[in-house]
């Protein structure tokens, strides 16, 4: 068989249009060894090679390879084709992937909440003719209620009738699919449309030329992959909702909002029309046992969840005496119109101590635990180990540890063993992972996306301070300098960055905040975003932000920004 690519692309001279791809058996191009198509004319680029006894999967991408052979690669993922042993020839019309709006469309939020799609549509087949032309659109911009579909002059189109439309499969979404005979030397018009799911009628029909199939041809199957549906609707949008989980106060939490109130909450943002719901950080803040831990932005941990947003009656049963007290406890919490902070999470960890009591073996013996604890253990076992000696000492501040005022992983785990002080806190970890996961999935089943918080800092007493000190300016804190909000500048007491140690791994530490993050939200915010680039640093034994300078101090030019 025969395998041919074509492309429009004006390149610049000097430039060559090249394919890098591969398959299970017989095709590898590499950057070192590609596919050079050959120009036709200015912009027509094209090359027919032999592939012999080949059936499968074909991935590949294309790029510009310059005069110095480096490569610029088209946007996007690679494309994919399955090839077939009986066709004889196959022609792979394309063009160019450019990084546009509808990428936006491809992230969390959508994929897997907004536009999430509920129910596959498959194209029926046509077993009377082989269908010798397939049709693929890149289309992730459709709400969860549309389907696509091709309005053209030939018979496999409809005739432009639209009830006769040619139905797209969204097997592969956000690629649609539709396979279709048409004959020989036919030159076919053709327009994509978005119809109604319910109803089948058209809401949109691109607009502009309509495009045009050409080049038909005996023993051949002919790929077009088109992109960028010409839409005459307006552009998707929506609102959401900015709240702190706390806030959220029901009759079935104890006194302060929690992760399962973010369910009847996602009800009310459905009902109301939102799209999404953003909180406040939910990362674990307890430091000294007072209402001082209630500020979110200030972590033990940028990667424990809070205990205070647990709900109890999810995590087990309470015997008879216990669950009686508890109510009597939960009823005074609720009648108050306020949320009494450190009371609340002390009565919360006096319960989870019996419930862990009665719980714990039966839960580390399961597949979920074992699974969430093998996945969550980098972090997860420093933390539980921080958490017990922050209350053996009395302090946060690890420099008064004694033995482990400096963090050594074998002295960790020696102390980790068999030591239920410290499994406490992987047992309440596990079970504000699976409550804050099950909120999540509700929203996402009713159309609503989660967006979190991220504070640009830590705490100098925390967990990821005691572990890794070289990755912050544990002398140092950030802050704000003098402006007219404030005369004397701000000092928010969190360490500034060692940018120069994190970039010798990558930034990995940010990379797993980042991906811890990504196991709940769909989207995150970053706290003073500025702060990548450019904060404001002041000595340790500082009070106000008056003696800071920008460190980093990244400069940009006006013709920097407009370049972005």
């Amino acid at each position: 068989m025969t395998l041919t690519f074509q492309i429009n692309y004006r390149a610049q001279w000097g430039q060559n249009i090249c394919v890098i791809g591969s398959s299970p058996k017989n095709i590898n191009w590499t950057e070192k060894d590609p596919l050079v198509l050959k120009c036709q004319g200015t912009d027509y680029w094209t090359i027919t090679v032999p592939v012999t006894e080949f059936s499968g999967t074909l991935n590949y991408k294309y790029a510009i390879r310059n005069e110095d052979g480096s490569l610029w690669y088209e946007d996007g993922k690679q494309r994919s084709v399955t090839l077939n042993k009986t066709d004889k020839n196959t022609v792979l019309r394309d063009y160019w992937q450019v990084d546009d709006y509808e990428k936006s469309f491809l992230s969390t939020a959508f994929q897997k909440s907004l536009f999430k799609r509920t129910k596959t549509i498959k194209q029926k087949s046509n077993k009377k003719q082989k269908q010798n032309i397939t049709i693929t659109i890149h289309l992730p911009q459709i709400l969860p209620t549309q389907g696509v579909a091709i309005l053209g002059d030939a018979e496999g189109f409809g005739n432009w009738e639209q009830e006769n439309k040619l139905v797209m499969s969204d097997e592969q979404f956000p690629v649609w699919k539709a396979d279709v005979f048409l004959p020989e030397d036919k030159i076919a018009e053709y327009k994509y449309v978005i119809y109604d799911l319910k109803t089948g009628k058209i809401v949109d029909i691109e607009y502009g030329e309509n495009r045009k199939i050409w080049g038909v041809k005996k023993d051949q199957h002919l790929c077009i992959n088109d992109r960028a549906f010409r839409r005459t609707q307006p552009r998707w949008k929506g609102a959401g909702v900015a709240v702190p989980v706390f806030s959220l106060r029901t009759n079935d939490d104890f006194g302060v909002g929690e992760f399962s109130d973010l369910k009847k909450f996602a009800d009310w943002a459905a009902k109301t029309g939102q799209k999404m719901i953003q909180t406040l950080p939910i990362n674990d803040t307890t430091l000294y046992h007072t209402n001082r831990d209630s500020y979110p932005y200030n972590a033990v941990s940028v990667f424990a969840l809070n205990p205070i947003y647990i709900n109890i009656e999810q995590v087990g049963k309470l015997k008879p005496a216990q669950l009686k007290e508890y109510k009597k406890t939960k009823d005074i919490f609720n009648s108050k119109n306020f949320s009494d902070y450190q009371v609340v999470a002390d009565e919360k960890m006096k319960y989870l101590r019996m419930l862990f009591a009665q719980e714990k073996d039966a839960c580390f013996a399961t597949d979920e635990f074992k699974t969430f604890f093998n996945k969550n253990k980098e972090w997860l076992i420093p933390y539980a180990a921080f958490c017990h000696l922050r209350d053996k000492y009395g302090t946060p501040h690890f420099i008064d540890w004694k033995k482990y005022s400096q963090y050594n992983e074998n002295e960790v785990l020696q102390l980790s063993k068999n030591n239920e002080e410290i499994e406490l806190h992987y047992f309440i970890q596990f079970h504000l992972d699976k409550q804050l996961t099950e909120a999540v999935e509700y929203a996402h089943s009713i159309g609503v996306a989660m967006k979190g918080d991220i504070p640009i800092g830590i705490s100098p007493d925390s967990v990821d301070a005691w572990t890794n000190p070289e990755l912050f300016n544990l002398d140092a804190q950030a802050g704000a300098p003098p402006d007219d909000f404030s005369i004397s500048g701000q000092n928010w007491g969190f360490p500034t960055y060692n940018w120069d140690i994190m970039q010798q791994d990558g930034f990995r530490w940010w990379k797993r905040r980042f991906t811890k993050m990504a196991d709940y939200f769909d989207a995150y915010r970053i706290d003073h975003i500025l702060g990548f680039f450019r904060i404001w640093q002041m000595p340790k034994d500082a009070v106000w932000g008056l003696t800071g300078h920008f460190d980093p101090a990244m400069p940009y030019t006006m013709q920097d920004l407009w370049n972005m």
